[in-house]
């Protein structure tokens, strides 16, 4: 579709889109994305990977919002709920996907269908979200950085190994080694401004406003793979994720891991995250290996 339209580059926060083409079909948006690895490495991972949904979402989202009159002009966003499920274990790459709207109990999200070239549905998500289009957003945000800044605990002293965390040995891990001390296991989140996106990290992106949400679904994960301490990385069947506060950049933030009982072989582990004595995120994953 060559250049994106000037509104729609400003509500993404991104000169290019993973979104190429789009075509407005009834209550229905029709997208198709890139396959371009050099732009989006975190393309390197499996398609059902918790950080290729998010990307999805947040792309397909925001191209179909915008493509259906959603938002006005200079309107940020914020994702406030996710819930995802893979339907195929070993998908080909996404190759288009379909956006519609929906209101439901007073609640206002979108669903998305997404399928692969040979035209199999890989993916299903519906996420929630909020536009800021009317608030001083650089000031607001600002401010918060500044008061997460003074509330910081220290770093960690060392992260996690990639291979336990389920990252290869060539990985980057986000999260410290666990501890175990008490009931419930935690670890230190750390995504810096100076390495928490490619190129420094190997498949990251993001508009460096904030720890975006597949930081937060990759800490959970990496979380994961060091609770079950199991050989090999894991299948994720599906999850939900909420995001009730920003997590800033170059502050350390708590994650507290607890796994169920597995069922039918699948394993849930739950996730939740706080940065300056607040809670900011919960996360569920539904695991196999």
């Amino acid at each position: 579709m060559g250049d994106l339209p000037e509104e729609l580059r400003q509500v993404l926060g991104y000169a290019t889109s993973y979104v190429e083409d789009w075509s407005v079909e009834g209550s229905r948006v029709e997208l198709s994305f890139s396959r371009r690895a050099d732009a989006w490495p975190w393309q390197v991972l499996p398609p059902w990977h918790p950080v290729v949904v998010d990307k999805i979402q947040y792309f397909a989202a925001i191209t179909g919002a915008w493509a259906s009159g959603g938002f006005g002009t200079g309107a940020r966003t914020a994702l406030t709920g996710i819930s995802w499920s893979s339907l195929e274990r070993e998908p080909g790459a996404p190759h288009r996907g379909s956006y519609r709207a929906f209101e439901d109990d007073g609640t206002v999200g979108y669903a998305l269908q997404i399928f692969d070239e040979s035209g199999r549905e890989t993916l299903r998500i519906r996420g929630e979200g909020v536009a800021f289009g009317d608030r001083d957003f650089g000031a607001w945000r600002d401010a918060a950085k500044k008061k997460a800044a003074t509330s910081a605990w220290a770093p960690p002293s060392e992260l996690a190994c990639p291979e336990a965390a389920g990252l290869g040995a060539s990985g980057h891990s986000l999260i410290s080694p666990l501890r175990k001390e008490g009931d419930t296991p935690t670890a230190i989140g750390w995504v810096t401004s100076a390495d928490g996106f490619a190129p420094a990290h190997p498949f990251h992106t993001g508009t460096g406003d904030h720890v975006n949400a597949g930081h937060q679904l990759d800490c959970a994960l990496e979380g994961a793979h060091l609770l079950l301490d199991t050989p090999g990385p894991l299948y994720c069947r599906g999850g939900e994720a909420r995001f009730r506060r920003f997590v800033e950049l170059d502050v350390p933030f708590e994650i507290a891991l607890h796994a169920e009982e597995p069922v039918a072989g699948t394993t849930t582990v739950r996730a939740r995250m706080q940065q300056g004595g607040r809670e900011t995120t919960s996360v569920r994953l539904d695991l196999t290996a």
